[in-house]
């Protein structure tokens, strides 16, 4: 998500607040406090999910692996 070579970094790119997301991320990478790698996580998601960042596209509706003879 930091490195300008990920789609990510680039699905990211238009958003006021990337260094704070920056920042944020580099700090979970490094907590080792589970509070804090618990509220920086939902903060970084916060903002991902308001500024609708990502956008599902297709989704797997049923998925069912069986024998031949089963039908």
């Amino acid at each position: 998500m930091r490195v300008p070579s990920h789609a990510d970094f680039q699905a990211q790119q238009g958003l006021a607040d990337k260094p704070l997301i920056d920042k944020e991320i580099g700090e979970v990478l490094a907590t080792h406090d589970e509070t804090q790698r618990q509220a920086l996580y939902r903060d970084i998601l916060t903002r991902l999910h308001d500024e609708a960042v990502y956008l599902p596209i297709s989704y797997i509706s049923m998925m069912v692996v069986s024998k031949p003879e089963l039908g």
